[in-house]
């Protein structure tokens, strides 16, 4: 069968860790970093699945596919994380089930991955969508500086999924929207996005983390309940948290969530108490909506988890 990649990611970041994704069209990885005004390539990577067919998937394609790598850069390691309808799924490249295993790839190598979904877990219906997506360096990181060019996610575009009747999948009941608050986006709120209008909003979504009603600039109290701000990227989502740049117990602690065009959503939620031996963290939305096929996984700013240390 003809080999086709199907997919590769985008993603570039500077020193301050901000990011940069291309979401009508496929690209590779390139990260940089500014050295003495010269950039310096530090990643390149590209991926996708391997001797597939064109057009739609089929549920029964995706429960055992080889997914290639190729790192043209520095070498790294690399989380792989697979979403459908929003929900992260356990898969195995080796022995053990995971939600998101690591793959360390080499200077300038290419690797082929068999990775084996053993069960779906899915929305009902026949129509389902699929998103791969990547963590740059999942390790705990202490400080504040390298952890702003490290964990990143890495999101590719939504590709729809077929199923059958006699497929096997487990249909998840979504979980109640509990807690979310809607209010207008002000034309002062569209300034300080550096957005002209509502109309302007593409599907990058605008994440914002609170406590004691200030945004969290760095450092998250795990101590205290965090407020998570959303507007942009319209349609429902999974939130997950992701600690040291790995999910945190994503078949109990993930949320629904929802963003309606000209509003912010916000939801409050109390931190684990888990969470306190963990150096990093960042939530993630995926989205559930298949008909809103534009919208793909997104990251909140990363933080430091304990006190800030300057303050």
């Amino acid at each position: 069968m003809k080999k086709i990649i199907l997919m590769v990611f985008t993603l570039i970041l500077a020193l301050t860790g901000c990011s940069s994704k291309t979401d009508s069209k496929p690209n590779q990885i390139n990260t940089k970093q500014e050295d003495s005004n010269k950039t310096k390539l530090l990643y390149n990577v590209s991926l996708g699945m391997k001797d597939h067919h064109k057009g739609d998937f089929n549920l029964l394609d995706l429960h055992d596919f080889t997914f290639e790598v190729q790192c043209k850069g520095n070498h790294l390691d690399y989380g792989i994380l697979v979403f459908m309808d929003g929900y992260l799924q356990k898969y195995k490249i080796e022995d053990e089930i995971k939600d998101m295993n690591v793959l360390s790839l080499k200077d300038k190598e290419t690797k082929d991955f068999k990775i084996q979904i053993p069960e779906f877990k899915i929305n009902k219906g026949s129509e389902h969508s699929i998103e791969f997506a990547g963590v740059l360096n999942p390790i705990p990181v202490d400080k504040l500086k390298e952890y702003k060019v490290n964990h990143s996610i890495l999101p590719t575009s939504i590709m729809k999924v077929v199923s059958k009747d006699d497929d096997k999948y487990t249909a998840i009941e979504d979980k109640a929207m509990e807690n979310i608050k809607k209010t207008q986006v002000t034309e002062a709120d569209l300034k300080e996005m550096n957005i002209k209008s509502l109309d302007d909003m593409g599907p990058r979504m605008q994440i914002s983390l609170f406590q004691n009603g200030k945004k969290i600039q760095n450092y998250i109290n795990p101590d205290q309940k965090v407020e998570i701000k959303a507007t942009g990227g319209y349609g429902e989502y999974n939130m997950y948290l992701f600690v040291d740049g790995h999910p945190y117990d994503s078949d109990n602690c993930y949320y629904s969530f929802e963003t309606t065009k000209g509003y912010f959503s916000s939801m409050t939620i109390d931190l684990p108490k888990q969470i306190k031996k963990y150096k990093n963290f960042f939530v993630v939305f995926a989205p559930k909506n298949t008909k809103n096929i534009t919208n793909s996984v997104e990251q909140s700013d990363k933080l430091m988890i304990g006190s800030n240390p300057n303050a």
